[in-house]
């Protein structure tokens, strides 16, 4: 009940400030969503107002430069604080100790289900669609919701109203083509496509060579993005956005009835992952600094395999694919707070059908043929879910430079076969303290930032509570707390330093275990184990914005996970924990167009995961001991070396040519990333890291 009143409190003063609009001034738009142009749009002037606790933005032009990561802006991306890295460049996001899943990546306020092709390879988005992304490490605003973990906010390139633009890309894997421009004087539209070709080069030079002594995996990957934007009406925006992104991994059969060559058509196994999304968004302008914005979506996920398999059930299949359909829908009424009072008030729907797996644990015993008794084997089934959310964010800014910002969200489950819906409410506090500002004017030169809040995550799996079958929706916790400042040194320096505490907790896990009783008759206990997980760190960042010669980063993240059996009071370290990592990435532009760019990075080693071995008097083999969580036992440091070096030159008046050459891990240091243990596990061999890998490329821009 008294969460209740807080949120119609916010609400009440949220309408108070829209039914009193101040004096027009200069604001932004959303953070999902670019600026309009033309007529009297909303107009982007100065630096973007604050949002959540730390907001890292970085825009395409500096994130298509890092070094090592083949022009990949969110590639770049994992190198900023609060990022963990991944064993062998894989894309997971695993951001302040959370697990990838936890932290997920939006297009426009619209999340996408595969953000690399997979897993490993490019990011599904266009470098040149993107206009800029917005990096929240923590304590993000209450509009993204069913996360515990970081954000991640791409925002779509703008298209001009005047003229058309384009570019046309080729590297050693894929190629892609970008258009964007005016189709009438209230309408433009932004096209990109693009696609590998590593399988049309390995699949002819099968007819020629046998490729069995080097792969016989053929893989393939593309992605399209497209929007189009009407202005049917001052203050009044529309747009459309279609976007997908398609993954196939094809095996070769090893046939030698072509010459002792690998046939074309020797195709055993294809394997494929694709999804398609439809966004379409309605924006009006109710007052100066008032906006009213609603965003439906639909979307399907397709996953197929063309060998035969098994399913949930035992029975034979033949590469059913598996299909999945989503629909969602945003509606947001939000007021710069531009004097005293702002704010959001919102309300999302999210289904997906089905959505969820449901795990049936019951205790039912079977007796078998020999007259032993055993558990039921565990039945799984997808099932629908909706989640339906509301939410209310407002901001004051008071005298002597304080802003404060409290924040709800109400998340109600809807999920099939479940009795009753179930709710969780996530309070959250943002508060900021200017401490120097500018001479002459209001901007802030030094602010002190705190934030607390909770956050709520429905688990991938929905176990039952016991033998009736009935679901147990409890979601996963978590507990934000952080402090932080922000000194903007000059116009082009700035520096974000941050310490946080993270506690996260469920959902919990239900183990069924068989035996016998005194009397000789079986019986079946369950155990319920409540998993709890904190990390505490520190981050720090030295920045030079674009503008300058030379541009870029330096960051130092430490970031300490620990995890335990709520019934337990020790606490041990998590398998993946990696405490310290040193990044920087830098820009440097020299005359004749050419640019050259560096990043290094040094981290910690993760744990070894297996102490050694013991003999089983059982099985007479030996069985891995597992690593009891010692900071003493780690893999070495990882530690490496990118260079980027690209040259443009200039073909005509509007457009340009650019060609580059990005090498990952230049020194070709040898990283250990994993274990081959031998049967004793006594004696293990490295596995080691990516070596040096060329980038090689050409990009011709119009302007």
């Amino acid at each position: 009940m008294r969460l209740g009143r807080v949120a119609v409190g916010l609400a009440c003063g949220l309408y108070a400030a829209t039914a009193h609009p101040a004096e027009p001034v200069a604001t932004e738009a959303p953070a999902s969503e670019p600026a309009a142009t033309g007529g009297d749009g909303v107009t982007v002037r100065g630096r973007r107002a604050p949002a959540g606790q730390t907001r890292h933005t970085l825009d395409r032009e500096t994130l298509t430069t890092v070094a090592g990561t083949g022009g990949d802006p969110l590639r770049a991306l994992m190198l900023m604080p609060g990022f963990g890295r991944v064993p062998y460049g894989f894309g997971a996001l695993v951001v302040r100790g959370a697990r990838d899943g936890a932290s997920a990546v939006f297009i426009d306020g619209l999340r996408v289900p595969n953000v690399f092709h997979f897993g490993f390879g490019p990011s599904v988005i266009a470098p040149e669609m993107i206009e800029r992304i917005d990096y929240y490490p923590g304590n993000f605003p209450v509009r993204y919701g069913q996360l515990t973990g970081g954000v991640v906010d791409v925002t779509l390139r703008p298209a001009s109203a005047e003229h058309w633009r384009g570019a046309a890309e080729i590297d050693l894997a894929d190629a892609g083509v970008f258009a964007q421009g005016p189709l009438g004087e209230d309408t433009t539209v932004s096209l990109s496509v693009r696609r590998s070709y590593v399988d049309a080069v390995l699949l002819a030079g099968a007819e020629f060579i046998d490729l069995r002594d080097a792969t016989n995996v053929v893989p393939r990957y593309w992605d399209y993005q497209a929007r189009l934007d009407h202005r049917p009406a001052p203050g009044t925006d529309v747009s459309v956005m279609l976007f997908g992104s398609d993954d196939e991994i094809r095996i070769l059969d090893d046939d030698d009835s072509n010459g002792g060559r690998t046939r074309r058509s020797a195709e055993t196994v294809t394997r494929r992952q694709h999804y398609d999304r439809l966004k379409g968004t309605w924006r009006h302008r109710l007052a100066a600094g008032t906006t009213l914005t609603l965003s439906p979506a639909l979307g399907r996920d397709t996953a197929s395999a063309s060998d035969a398999g098994e399913d949930e059930e035992g029975n034979e299949t033949a590469g059913q694919p598996d299909e999945r359909l989503e629909y969602s829908f945003r509606g947001e009424l939000r007021r710069a707070a531009e004097r005293t009072w702002g704010g959001v008030f919102g309300f999302e729907y999210f289904t997906q059908a089905p959505g969820r797996l449901r795990v049936d644990r019951g205790r039912p015993l079977l007796r078998a043929a020999d007259g032993t008794w055993q558990r039921a084997p565990t039945a799984r089934e997808r099932i629908d879910v909706g989640v339906a959310s509301p939410y209310v964010e407002a901001t004051g800014r008071f005298p002597f430079g304080l802003s404060v910002t409290p924040a709800l969200r109400g998340d109600v489950y809807l999920v099939e076969r479940a009795d009753d819906p179930s709710a969780t409410t996530d309070p959250r506090l943002t508060v900021r303290q200017t401490l120097v500002t500018a001479p002459g004017g209001h901007d802030a030169v030094l602010t002190l930032k705190a934030a607390l809040g909770r956050f709520s995550q429905l688990p991938p799996n929905l176990q039952t509570a016991g033998p009736d079958g009935r679901l147990r929706l409890e979601p996963v916790r978590a507990w934000h707390y952080g402090l932080g400042l922000e000194w903007l040194a000059d116009a082009h320096t700035s520096v974000d330093a941050d310490v946080y505490l993270v506690r996260r907790q469920g959902p919990p896990r239900t183990r069924f275990a068989l035996g016998v009783d005194a009397a000789g008759g079986p019986y079946a206990a369950d155990t319920t184990r409540i998993p709890q997980a904190r990390t505490h760190g520190f981050e720090l960042m030295l920045r030079r914005l674009p503008g300058a010669r030379v541009s870029g980063w330096i960051s130092y993240s430490l970031a300490a996970s620990d995890e335990r059996d709520a019934r337990d009071e020790q606490w041990a370290r998590v398998r993946w924990d990696a405490t310290h990592r040193l990044t920087t990435a830098w820009t440097l532009k020299l005359p004749s167009g050419i640019t050259v760019g560096l990043t290094g990075q040094l981290a910690t080693g993760y744990l070894h995961g297996v102490a050694g071995g013991t003999l089983s008097p059982l099985s007479g083999l030996f069985e891995p001991v597992p690593d009891p969580h010692d900071d003493d036992l780690r893999m070495p440091l990882h530690h490496q070396i990118d260079l980027r070096l690209a040259k443009a030159w200039q073909t005509s008046p509007d457009s340009t040519l650019e060609g580059y050459v990005d090498l990952y891990n230049v020194g070709n240091v040898a990283n250990t990333e994993g274990w081959d243990w031998d049967y004793r596990y006594a004696a293990p061999r490295p596995i080691r890291g990516l070596p040096v890998f060329p980038a090689l490329g050409l990009k011709w821009s119009v302007q």
